[in-house]
């Protein structure tokens, strides 16, 4: 997992004064994170002493100085809750594609890499079923699916390659193997289907949009 916030005071020794979590680092700035409330960067200063979790290993309160909200950090996992919020595509989309991506952005949200893999392989089928050229209940391949987006030249060459990628994770997703999508392999994921939507769908929209505001009798 890649790290969530950077600590300016850790060391080996749990003991040691110099440790985030330590009283005497009390309202010292010791991190610097993107805040989840007002999605600043910003170097947050300690909030009384650290704890133990059982789950999360050494925990502490820090206090964001942009918006003067307290999140609490793992130290042990370089994590912090809330979590950051996962930025979504900005477009608007057919409601059946948009309702699978805003799934797997909440998964992602969640720290659901298996769910969000899952959940963005649906978009793929989804995006078919847009071009016609598959049903909900189909039982067609997703790899038949994607060659025939690429055969009638609605995805190009590296398109297609990406949606492979998103289709193999998403069944490593899917199914109980050695192989899980992680966290960072899911986001990769949202942003391979972001750039699929963008040269399809949305751009097919937009041009559907521009014609019905500005007929032409002479387009085909």
């Amino acid at each position: 997992m890649s790290s969530e916030i950077i600590f300016n005071y850790k060391t080996a020794n749990i003991g040691s004064s110099g440790n985030v979590g330590h009283e005497r680092l009390e309202d010292e700035t010791v991190a610097k994170a993107k805040c989840p409330f007002c999605d600043h960067i910003s170097s947050f200063r300690q909030v009384g002493r650290g704890n133990r979790s059982r789950l999360k290993g050494q925990m502490v309160a820090l206090k964001c100085p942009n918006c003067g909200c307290i999140i609490s950090a793992s130290i042990d996992e370089e994590e912090i809750f809330p979590k950051p919020k996962v930025e979504d595509f900005g477009e608007d989309l057919p409601d059946n594609i948009q309702d699978y991506y805003d799934e797997g952005v909440r998964c992602l949200g969640a720290d659901a890499p298996n769910g969000a893999a899952t959940v963005f392989r649906k978009v793929i089928h989804a995006v078919c079923m847009y071009y016609d050229i598959t049903e909900a209940d189909s039982n067609d391949g997703f790899y038949d699916m994607i060659q025939t987006l690429s055969d009638e030249e609605i995805i190009t060459e590296s398109l297609r390659q990406s949606l492979l990628g998103v289709k193999d994770a998403g069944n490593d997703g899917a199914h109980i193997n050695n192989n899980d999508p992680t966290l960072d392999q899911a986001k990769n994921m949202k942003e391979m289907i972001e750039a699929v939507l963008t040269a399809t769908v949305v751009a097919d929209e937009k041009v559907n949009k521009l014609r019905e505001e500005h007929p032409n009798p002479h387009q085909e």
